[in-house]
């Protein structure tokens, strides 16, 4: 399931990787280091960025090891439902979710959700919507999207309302459109297509492009097979414009259209798109992978 988005967990806990790198005495990999910080806040802190180091080396169970450590230190220091546990639930949730153990990342992400809605008025609304969106995301690739639908409603509102006339709210209408879309909504994923392309529509008829696409996959997905191929011949001739015709970026356009054609029974028109994709690929293969 092709879910197009970038969510980032972040807090006033959890600096950068980068930060990390460039410390001095910083980890690169092997053992887990000893502490260094003398206080709670500054161990579950370490801890949080080797849980992220680990990760992102796919080294998962140090990963969930160190972020459970930092969960239970700031539980013991601050109780179990203080905001500042909200890193290390996410990262667990994150740790979990990478390794599409979608189950065991569910309650993690629930809790920390319920701690910034019950934190008095002193929780960051924008902490709510990204747990929201990634609960959302786990029910989807679960399979579960009309239950990922209200999650994901009630995150864009909040975005909506911190983010609005800003440009960055085109990538959370088309999260939230293809989430109404696999939950077969399609009018409403429309609508919040269009949004999106109007923002796209300022930086020119390619980056309204793009946002078509989506369109193309919703009336895949309605059965309207006509309408998406003459949708995405808008988005090829707007792209050979912008890029000339041989750019990476058509291959997209060309393969769903492809899958379009075949739909319809036009066997020889998707061979030849499909073809085209093909070519595509090998016209931007780069020179050591001839």
């Amino acid at each position: 399931m092709a879910i197009r988005a970038a969510l980032v967990v972040t807090s006033a806990l959890l600096v950068s990787a980068a930060a990390l790198a460039q410390a001095p005495g910083a980890w690169h990999g092997g053992e887990r280091p000893p502490l260094k910080a003398k206080d709670i806040d500054g161990q579950a802190q370490e801890l949080l960025l080797y849980a992220e180091n680990y990760r992102n080396t796919r080294r998962f169970g140090e990963a969930e090891a160190a972020a459970k450590d930092a969960l239970k230190l700031l539980e013991t220091r601050y109780g179990p439902n203080d905001r500042r546990l909200v890193p290390a639930l996410t990262a667990l949730g994150g740790i979990y979710f990478r390794q599409a153990r979608h189950a065991e990342a569910d309650p993690y992400y629930r809790r920390a959700t319920a701690i910034e809605e019950k934190s008095g008025g002193g929780g960051d609304p924008l902490e709510v919507a990204k747990s929201l969106q990634q609960q959302a995301k786990l029910l989807l690739n679960s399979g579960r999207a009309t239950e990922a639908v209200p999650l994901e409603r009630r995150a864009l509102a909040i975005y909506e309302k911190a983010y609005a006339g800003k440009d960055w709210m085109q990538t959370y209408y088309i999260i939230a459109a293809n989430t109404e879309k696999y939950a077969g909504n399609y009018d409403e994923a429309l609508r919040l297509l269009e949004r999106a392309s109007a923002i796209a529509a300022k930086r020119g008829p390619a980056a309204r492009a793009s946002v078509d696409i989506d369109v193309s996959h919703v009336r895949f997905q309605q059965g309207r097979y006509e309408e998406a191929i003459v949708i995405l011949r808008g988005v090829i001739a707007a792209y050979e414009q912008k890029f000339g015709r041989d750019h990476q970026a058509l291959a997209v356009p060309y393969n769903e259209m492809s899958n379009s054609l075949r739909k319809l029974g036009r066997q020889q028109e998707a061979d030849a798109a499909k073809k085209r994709v093909q070519e595509l690929s090998e016209l931007n293969r780069p020179a050591g992978g001839r």
